[in-house]
């Protein structure tokens, strides 16, 4: 299959690790990180994603 035309026609996975930094009010306030905390918060991120991976 030429991966330039597949297509996705199922619905993405709701996501179990996230953060935004939206300040609006339908955003869930305990994924909202800013300045050194959104540093922080991609780092743990990372290594949750490291710990899971498989390298071939």
């Amino acid at each position: 299959m030429d991966i330039n035309q597949s297509n996705w026609n199922r619905m993405a996975p709701n996501p179990t690790y996230w953060m935004h930094q939206l300040k609006d009010s339908w955003a869930d306030k305990k994924h909202f990180h800013t300045a050194d905390d959104l540093i922080e918060e991609l780092l743990n991120a990372m290594a949750q994603l490291l710990k899971t991976a498989s390298f071939r």
